[in-house]
This record gives C-alpha cells, sequence and structure tokens, in this order.
C-alpha cells in the first residue's frame, strides 16, 4: 500500500478522476476463502484518504462492498453486474472492486471505472510483493512459508 500512497494522493487531488478528493480501500486476505470464514475474519486492510467528515458518502462501506462482491463472486464487481440474475440483495451495483487471481481490493471515492483501475493498481502490487517474498524464500532454499510471513511493503 505504502509504495500506491503516491498514486492514490494523487488520483484524489485530480477531480476528472475523484471529484469526492476521498478514497477507501479495502484488501482482503487471500488464504480466507468465503466458505470458511467471515467478510470481517478476512480483511486484511482497510484505509481511507481525505477527510472523512468531507465524504459525500460511507466510501468506506462501498469499498467494503465491492470487495465482498468480488470476494464471493471470484471476479471483479463490474463483471458481476454484467450477471444480474446472480446478484443478491444488498450487493452493490457499482464496480470497483477486483478478484486479481484471489487478490481481492475494493476501492471506493472516485468515479467507478477509476475505482476499479486503482483497485487493480493495488492488487498488482500485492501480487508482485508476494512473488518477490516467494522468490526470497525460494533462493534462501525455504522448502515451506514461514508460520508468520507478510511480504513487506504491502
Amino acid at each position: 500500500m505504502d509504495r500506491l500512497l503516491p498514486v492514490l494522493q494523487a488520483a484524489i487531488e485530480d477531480p476528472e478522476v475523484c471529484e469526492t478528493g476521498a478514497l477507501a480501500v479495502v484488501m482482503l486476505d487471500p488464504a480466507r476463502s468465503h466458505h470458511e470464514h467471515g467478510f470481517d475474519d478476512a480483511l486484511l486492510l482497510e484505509h481511507g484518504l481525505g477527510d472523512r467528515g468531507d465524504w459525500d458518502a460511507d466510501h468506506m462501506e462501498l469499498a467494503r462492498a465491492k470487495a465482498r462482491l468480488s470476494w464471493e463472486s471470484g471476479g471483479d464487481s463490474r463483471a458481476a453486474q454484467a450477471r444480474p440474475h446472480l446478484l443478491r440483495s444488498g450487493d452493490t451495483l457499482v464496480g470497483g472492486g477486483v478478484n486479481l487471481e484471489g487478490l481481492v481490493v475494493g476501492v471506493s471515492g472516485a468515479h467507478p471505472w477509476y475505482d476499479e483501475a486503482l483497485a487493480l493498481s493495488l492488487a498488482a502490487m500485492l501480487r508482485g510483493l508476494v512473488l518477490r517474498e516467494h522468490a526470497r524464500l525460494t533462493q534462501a532454499g525455504q522448502g515451506h512459508i514461514p508460520a508468520s510471513s507478510p511480504p513487506s511493503g504491502a
């Protein structure tokens, strides 16, 4: 997340990207399946940018809803909108959640197409950090993942 904070900050300062001046980001733990865990147990990160007092909506709740839909559907929240027969009561009707190989991120506050782009950027960065850690462990001769080995810089 830290590596992309400048990108997120630039997004909230550009009215063409984010008229609200605020963003909410939700990331889920890819090791926690929706079949076995509740949503709150799967939360890895919730982060808000901008003054919450100025938010025009509860962007954190919207980011959570986008992440939840992507987590439960196994795809991007925008793609789920193309299959409305699969949507349930309470599901969000706005894109901005992504599921990149199990890495689920929801973003709210910008225009929905930019919410999705920012969510995908965060998921891709997280994937890169995990791949780097995997390479480090492999090069060090590790035959397994240590009990507590979160990627640094996430």
